[in-house]
């Protein structure tokens, strides 16, 4: 091989393991890394084969189980990519659905200026974070509904379509879930099970949610199984007689 062909070759090697590298370091905290869909998007985007990056994007999306570290890398890859191929405005939504689920995301500070200026477009034009307000009672009596209600604050990309409750008496140690469709135009009616609170004041049930895409993803939560909320369960109060 001619030595300046050799050059070129090492050239453009060297180039792309540098995009790679720099792709792959910008990823979110609480970015699982299981999904091998994303990291094989990467290695195409890296190789210049934007259409085939997308493709595996897609397959990133649809898995079952991406938390928001996830979610923000396949938006933000999906927002590199469709700069590649010149699609700027849907490029701009990419950027603007990575930042409503982690607005403190950024791109790794080398890449290059031409997905750095779209990408500083969109942030500074601002984008609401995704966020979710839950209304249940601080206590319910024994033989009493627990019910509530959820609706998003604020979901600009509509990427929302799933609230999952997740939930139990203090004395036992599974959760039971309930599964609500929710979006921004549909609030949630939040009713437990009535054998529930069966005979138990003194207790709690304990519960933590988890908002959900299209696919299952998890865009945000609200406590853990670990840490839940909890709602008290107290005595009726007597009936006063006339």
């Amino acid at each position: 091989m001619h030595s300046g062909c050799a050059i070129l070759v090492i050239m453009k090697t060297t180039s792309r393991l540098l995009l790679l590298a720099l792709v792959l370091l910008a990823v979110p905290a609480g970015a699982s890394g299981p999904n091998k869909y994303i990291d094989q998007s990467a290695s195409a985007f890296a190789a210049l084969d934007f259409e085939g990056a997308l493709g595996l994007l897609e397959k990133a999306l649809a898995r079952p189980g991406n938390n928001p570290g996830d979610l923000v890398r396949i938006y933000s890859l999906r927002g590199l990519c469709l700069l590649s191929l010149g699609r700027d405005s849907q490029a701009r939504r990419a950027f603007r659905a990575a930042l409503s689920i982690d607005p403190s995301f950024r791109l790794a500070p080398d890449l290059s200026p031409r997905f750095q200026e779209p990408f500083r477009k969109v942030l500074d034009q601002g984008v609401e974070q995704i966020s979710l307000d839950i209304e249940l009672p601080r206590e319910v009596a024994v033989g009493q509904p627990l019910e509530g209600r959820a609706r998003l604050l604020s979901d600009p990309e509509r990427l929302a379509r799933r609230l999952v409750l997740r939930f139990r008496r203090q004395d036992q140690r599974q959760y039971s879930s309930l599964r609500l469709q929710i979006t921004a135009e549909r609030p949630a009616s939040i009713r437990f099970p009535t054998a529930l609170l069966g005979g138990a004041a003194g207790q709690a049930v304990e519960w933590y949610a988890e908002l959900q895409d299209g696919h299952g993803g998890r865009l945000l939560g609200k406590a853990d199984a670990a840490h839940p909320l909890r709602v008290e369960i107290v005595e009726p109060q007597p009936v006063a007689r006339a």
